[in-house]
């Protein structure tokens, strides 16, 4: 009787796998036959991961064109799969996660008219689901309007047996009407990621307002449209408006702005948006007692913004583009643990000032003139001196513009410190 490989013992089987290198060769050898499959998942058992991300990356395309395969060997062991610019047809990826990943909780993918069918049949059975980002892409032709665009208000039905699902982010697609009324259903949902909505659309998801935390809207809505949200929206903590469109920037439109009170509101982020935030002085006074985040990555801390932003007598964390010498008084005054600035306009002085004199401060991110070990030393002796230990150092991240023989020099001449333990640098 011949012998064939299959006769070959477990042990030197896996010397075998051990000389296939190209991917498509183990691929082969695993699927043809179940027992050369479990010694390829026994030898290459470390390579499992539990996440995934296509890309395009040319060292990682072998994960595109085994997709399938990825997804089978790693199987019950991944929880994320990323596929935002559909490297893999999002219809069969979501066909193969169903089968064989029956632990996945976060899946990112694209909806097209060619997929749309499969999506529906196959993302309910993805059933540990309790996160989703989706990207809904429309043919080019200049005949189509937004009211002749296909509809997804049938995923959005099959996603409402998913009762783990707690977020779906739809990017910058406004949702129409049957759409809307189908995600209102889903009150299992604490945070939505949408895009435009009008004031007299509002109406259809006053259901599923009134149970989320976090609301995320990629342009701006207007006053009237605000105000419609805060009616609805009595347990929102978080709130992040994105202004694609550059409303801020249009004179007539940044002057009038306002931003409603909503009751449980902690969390404020406005992106984008002009220097200038007129709205931000007509903040209700109520959020002076609530708010612990404020991030508005245009603002300038100037003399009228920081009398505004210094009523805010919880603020945690703040995040801005610029701070100006004479904001430090107020700043060191907060209970801020967390500061966030992009611009030069502080010198090495005022931000050593700023840590010594604030008595909350855990953790920086800015720009620095004059970054030198002088600065850290001086830096690390504040630190020192606060109490400040090796397993709960404060954190600096440095937007760092020099070149990378600077940047090495610089982080050697950090470590050669003896208490460079008390900070955890990062020079970005």
């Amino acid at each position: 009787m011949a012998i064939t490989i299959l006769d070959l013992p477990f042990e030197v089987l896996i010397l075998v796998s051990q000389q296939i290198e190209a991917f498509h060769d183990k691929v082969n050898f695993a699927r043809s036959h179940p027992k050369l499959w479990n010694v390829f998942a026994y030898h290459h058992r470390k390579n499992v991961q539990n996440e995934i991300t296509f890309t395009n990356n040319e060292e990682f395309k072998y994960m595109i064109t085994h997709f399938d395969f990825i997804l089978e060997w790693w199987g019950s062991s991944v929880i994320s799969i990323k596929n935002p610019y559909n490297y893999v047809e999002s219809g069969d990826l979501l066909e193969m996660a169903a089968k064989f990943c029956p632990n996945l909780k976060y899946i990112q993918f694209v909806i097209h008219e060619d997929n749309l069918r499969k999506v529906e049949q196959c993302v309910s059975k993805c059933e540990m689901l309790n996160k989703i980002e989706l990207r809904i892409e429309y043919p080019f032709n200049w005949n189509y309007t937004p009211e002749n665009y296909y509809h997804v208000d049938k995923v959005i039905k099959s996603l409402q047996s998913l009762t783990n699902l707690r977020y779906i982010n739809f990017g910058s697609h406004a949702l129409k009407k049957d759409e809307r009324t189908k995600l209102n259903d889903m009150v299992q949902l604490d945070e939505l990621q949408i895009g435009p909505i009008q004031a007299d659309e509002v109406d259809d998801l006053a259901s599923l307002l009134g149970h989320l935390t976090v609301l995320r809207i990629e342009y701006y809505p207007d006053t009237k449209t605000l105000s419609k949200l805060a009616k609805y929206c009595g347990n929102l903590q978080k709130l992040c408006l994105e202004d694609y469109d550059n409303r801020s920037f249009m004179e007539k439109f940044s002057t009038t702005w306002r931003i409603p009170y909503f009751p449980k509101l902690t969390y404020l982020h406005i992106f984008k948006g002009s220097s200038a935030n007129p709205f931000l002085y007509h903040l209700d006074s109520r959020f002076n007692n609530q708010l612990k985040v404020l991030n508005i990555p245009c603002l300038t801390m100037g003399k009228q913004e920081i009398k505004r932003v210094g009523e805010f007598k919880v603020l945690k964390e703040l995040f801005c583009r610029e701070i100006q010498p004479n904001s430090i008084d107020v700043l060191v005054k907060m209970p801020l643990e967390r500061i966030h600035w992009n611009s030069k306009e502080l010198s090495d002085i005022h931000v050593l000032r700023l840590v010594k004199e604030s008595t909350s401060l855990t953790s920086m991110r800015c720009s620095i003139r004059n970054l030198n070990k002088k600065f850290f030393c001086d830096f690390l002796d504040i630190l020192e001196r606060k109490g400040f230990q090796a397993d709960r150092p404060f954190s600096l991240n440095i937007l760092f513009v020099e070149n990378d023989d600077r940047k090495k020099n610089l982080i050697v001449e950090f470590t050669s410190i003896p208490n460079s333990n008390l900070m955890s640098l990062t020079l970005i």
